[in-house]
């Protein structure tokens, strides 16, 4: 009898949990597996990313409370042999599910964030002791609990009783780049070095002080800058553009589903986070094989960057030294071969959606 395998999700919005488990989804089925999606809430663009070979089952709810007796229901009925849930909410209901259904559930849940930044920074304090409490009392119920970052691995231990941190295994968000990958097409105009941004535009990801970097280099260079996501700073983005009289270099296209719309013809990703949980798009451009410039912010990006020998890494907010970095990457387009392409593909395949699956099989 095949095993199968269930994934709980909030949504199928655009987000770095929700790629990661289509990703495994998709890889759980090319491997043989029965493989169903549970979507907590509501389906969304990333639906159109799935194997038609996954079945989708949606509960629709507008708060992820009201899912628990269902998510028992479907334990009960369907008797999963494998659950994986993505992000602490999804963790907390389905931990509750499985604790109070007659079948016998395998559980992995994986936590995206450390507890000391994201959503964490802007609770009550209140609130916040309320979360990190019942992450401490029902995490350990957990069969495994996989951070997808060495920050975020550390941060679990520190919360949990060291007697259940043998159930803490890193197991790194899956890549589909570092296989799907095609030959980046560069820039068709050769005489303009092209930066993008990739993620949502939101005042931690710190895309204004890029707008400002750009106006400083563009009075040297040719430069332009795409920036790819959506999010609520987005008009304040064009607008910022337009006081620095720079729109003309600026582009927003949007949320792309296929990568090869956001990496082709693209030299350097630039990355400017107070926090990162893991840094999916640092991969992905290495994937395709853009240079790489990022803040050195926790948690993410030392560790996929290798403190700096698959890209360059700035101290955040010294905006001096991402002015250079980026002006040594528009100059010196030879500075994205740092390393070996040998070195580079040994790196990327820490991060083939073939080695995650079977990292959350493993016993």
């Amino acid at each position: 009898m095949k095993t199968k395998i269930s994934f709980i999700v909030d949504s199928l919005g655009f987000g770095g949990a929700e790629i990661s488990a289509i990703t495994t989804c998709n890889e759980s089925v090319k491997n043989g597996y029965i493989v169903d999606l549970v979507v907590l809430r509501s389906l969304g663009v990333l639906e159109k990313k799935l194997s038609p070979n996954v079945k989708v089952i949606n509960f629709n709810k507008d708060k992820v409370r009201k899912t628990i007796f269902l998510l028992i229901k479907y334990f009960n009925n369907h008797g999963p042999n494998i659950v994986i849930s993505y992000l602490d909410h999804v963790n907390i209901i389905t931990i509750i599910a499985k604790l109070f259904c007659f079948k016998k559930i395998n559980l992995i849940s994986t936590v995206h964030s450390p507890f000391e930044y994201g959503d964490y920074l802007y609770y009550s304090k209140i609130k916040k002791y309320f979360l990190l409490s019942l992450q401490k009392f029902l995490l350990p119920i957990s069969n495994k609990i996989a951070p997808v970052s060495e920050g975020t691995k550390i941060s679990i231990e520190n919360l949990l009783s060291q007697k259940y941190h043998y159930k803490v295994n890193k197991i790194y968000n899956p890549i589909e780049a570092v296989c799907t990958r095609k030959k980046n097409i560069k820039n068709s105009n050769i005489d303009t070095y092209r930066f993008i941004y990739v993620g949502r535009l939101v005042e931690d990801k710190g895309v204004i002080t890029l707008l400002n970097a750009i106006q400083k280099l563009s009075t040297k260079i040719k430069v332009e800058l795409f920036i790819f996501g959506d999010g609520p700073q987005k008009k304040i983005l064009i607008d910022k553009s337009k006081k620095l009289s720079i729109a003309r270099l600026i582009k927003f296209p949007g949320n792309k589903l296929e990568l090869n719309d956001i990496y082709n013809g693209s030299d350097c990703l630039l990355l400017n986070s107070k926090y990162e949980s893991f840094g999916r798009v640092i991969i992905e451009a290495l994937a395709y094989n853009c240079h790489v410039i990022s803040s050195n912010c926790p948690v993410g990006p030392n560790e996929l960057l290798d403190s700096g020998k698959f890209g360059d890494l700035f101290e955040c907010d010294d905006f001096e030294r991402l002015i250079n970095l980026m002006y040594d990457a528009a100059i010196n387009k030879s500075i994205a071969k740092k390393v070996s392409q040998n070195e580079l593909n040994k790196h990327l395949q820490k991060f083939e959606p073939s080695k995650i699956l079977e990292s959350f099989l493993v016993n």
